[in-house]
This record gives C-alpha cells, sequence and structure tokens, in this order.
C-alpha cells in the first residue's frame, strides 16, 4: 500500500479500500458512474473519500463508493482520502453524505432511515424502538415525523412490492397502505396482480385485513382491472382506426403530391414552348414590319431629290397614310400571335 500524506489527505491504493457493509442501501445508477469515471479521467478525483483505518493495513470507505468505483473505471490505482476519527459514527456520515451529494430516491430513503433508526436503538439498547430511533433524524433529513414513519414503513413491504416503488409504480401513499397487510398478503397480491396492485385502494386495504378468505376480493379487483383494460383496449382500437384513416389520408395526399408534380413539369414544359413559340412569333413579327418598311426607307432619298426638299415637310401625307398601314399590318399580327398564344393555353388547361 502507498501512502502519502498531505495535510490531513492521504493517498490510499484502490486496492486497499474496502467498501461498507452497510453501503447496500444506496443504488449505484450505471449512467451517473460512468459520467462520473469521465470526469475522473479528465480532472481526476476533486473530493477526498472519507475512510476509516480498519488496523490492519487497510481502509474502509465511509463516504465515496461511487468516487472510488468512478476512479477504478478511468484507470487510477491511487485515491485521495481523510481518515475520520473512530469516535465518529460512521452510519450518520454514511447517510449524510448521500443526502448532501444527491437525491435519495424513495426507497434509498426508506432504507437509510431504517438502517439509522435501528443503529440507535442497538446504541441505546432498544433495537427498533421509534422513539429513540427517530431522535435527531427529523433534523438530518429535514422532514416531519411523521414522513419518515412512513418511509420507514415501506421496509416492510415484499421485495417485489419494493422494486414496484423504485419503479414508480407505486408511490408512498400507496406503499405504505400495502406495507401495514402481512407479507403473505403481500405475496398473494402480487402474484395475481403483478403491477396491478398500485389500482388497490384504502377500502380494499381495510377489507382485506379483515377477511380471512381474501380470494374474493382479490377476484373483485381483478375484474375493476379488466374493465379498465377492456376501457383501454376499445379506446386503443379507435385509435388504430383513426391511425389507419390518417395513413390512407397521408397516402392519398402524397398520391396528388405527385400527380400535381407531374402537372407542374409539364405547365413549365408548355411555358417553355410558348416562350420560343412567342420569340419565333416575335421575331417574324419584327422582319414582317422591316420588310414592309424597307419601300418607304428606299424612296425617302429619291423623293427628296426630286422636290429638293426634307421629307418630313413634301410627303407627311403619305408618311402618315404609309404609317396607317403598318399599324394596320403590325395590329393583325399582333391579333393573331395573341389568338395562337390563348389556344394553347386553353390547350394546356385542358389536359
Amino acid at each position: 500500500m502507498t501512502r502519502e500524506v498531505f495535510q490531513e489527505v492521504i493517498q490510499v491504493s484502490v486496492d486497499d479500500l474496502d467498501d461498507h457493509p452497510d453501503n447496500h442501501i444506496f443504488l449505484m445508477d450505471e449512467q451517473q458512474l460512468q459520467e462520473l469515471a469521465e470526469s475522473i479521467a479528465e480532472v481526476g478525483v476533486l473530493q477526498p473519500l472519507l475512510v476509516k483505518d480498519t488496523g490492519d493495513g487497510r481502509f474502509r470507505i465511509v463516504s465515496g463508493h461511487r468516487r472510488k468505483r468512478g476512479a477504478v473505471r478511468a484507470g487510477l490505482t491511487e485515491v485521495p482520502c481523510i481518515a475520520i476519527n473512530n469516535e465518529l459514527d460512521e452510519g450518520i456520515i454514511l447517510v449524510d453524505t448521500n443526502l448532501k451529494v444527491r437525491e435519495l430516491t424513495t426507497m434509498e430513503k426508506a432504507r437509510a432511515i431504517r438502517y439509522l433508526k435501528q443503529r440507535a436503538g442497538m446504541r441505546q439498547g432498544t433495537r427498533g424502538s421509534l422513539g429513540n430511533g427517530f431522535r435527531g433524524l427529523s433534523e438530518l433529513f429535514k422532514d416531519s415525523d411523521r414522513n419518515l414513519r412512513n418511509y420507514d414503513k415501506l421496509n416492510d413491504l415484499i421485495s417485489e412490492l419494493q422494486d414496484c416503488v423504485e419503479r414508480g409504480i407505486l408511490g408512498l401513499t400507496a406503499g405504505v397502505r400495502l406495507a401495514c397487510l402481512p407479507a403473505y398478503v403481500q405475496e398473494e397480491l402480487y402474484r395475481a396482480l403483478g403491477d396491478g396492485v398500485r389500482d388497490i385502494g384504502p377500502e380494499e386495504v381495510r377489507k382485506l385485513k379483515e377477511q380471512n378468505d381474501r380470494g374474493y376480493l382479490i377476484l373483485e379487483v381483478m375484474e375493476k382491472q379488466i374493465k379498465s383494460m377492456e376501457k383501454e383496449l376499445a379506446v386503443h382500437k379507435e385509435l388504430q382506426g383513426e391511425k389507419e384513416d390518417l395513413e390512407k389520408e397521408i397516402q392519398s395526399l402524397f398520391a396528388k403530391k405527385k400527380s400535381l408534380e407531374y402537372d407542374l413539369i409539364d405547365h413549365e414544359n408548355a411555358v417553355k414552348t410558348l416562350r420560343e413559340r412567342a420569340m419565333k412569333k416575335g421575331a417574324s413579327l419584327y422582319n414582317l414590319i422591316e420588310e414592309v418598311s424597307r419601300p418607304v426607307a428606299g424612296a425617302k432619298p429619291k423623293i427628296e431629290t426630286l422636290l429638293d426638299l426634307p421629307l418630313e415637310a413634301a410627303t407627311a401625307t403619305h408618311l402618315i397614310k404609309w404609317a396607317k398601314v403598318l399599324i394596320e399590318v403590325g395590329q393583325m399580327v399582333e391579333f393573331a400571335v395573341k389568338q395562337s398564344l390563348e389556344t394553347d393555353k386553353t390547350r394546356l388547361q385542358a389536359k
């Protein structure tokens, strides 16, 4: 074992650290443990572990079981530790440090209360005494005596029902109700109902306490569950029908979308064709106007020579007539182009 003293902190080999025998009352979440290991791999163990020297060269962890496992997973061979005074109560430290670093689950809190209550009873010679066992626990857990007693009562549940509490199937109130029943009755209920025990109310629990033949009551509870399941099934079927209708509607919309895509492609192609036709017809119109205007342009110098006057003054009347003719020709061509475009557009819409 390698130990290096630095003020009150010592470096202890992970091989010389033993878990506290009572740490089983707390759970270790695998995901949180992996995240802790990754953090330790980056920055190391920032908070020293609290340990007790057992006198044989080894140390018992009082606080820091997660840090030790995270360090091992991160590949560390030593971790910083502080050896606590032997006179300090390990149980109080074990619970208190867990309370400070994280929020306990319902069953963790229940087990911690029972653990400390029993330790108090052992020291005072009254094992399990509520009066002595809960002394100081209200302040430690920052909760009322009544709530602490309710949490403590959860320890009387069979393991299967405790697991229901851990998984959130049973809340504190429902768990306490079932914890008042004998263990064999709890077993009968869980065997018959499974997680359905959550549906057992205060009145059923009272009857279960009073009745010798509990089979009938269990059957009543099962019938209630069956009816509830039938309602859920009916809702499920209705939702399934709505789901199928929605799927059909979605398929129809996809088909319409595909059809519109094809129509859009056809429309774009048609517009492209119309544009090309219009450009060709526009070019033809320009050529026609140019051709019609050519005689006038050719006659202009001759007229000016003959009259020895500017064309604008001598032949205004003739030019106006020619202009009217050109305008009429242009209008006729423009009308023909429009008619052709309208015909193409009507044909496109008909598709």
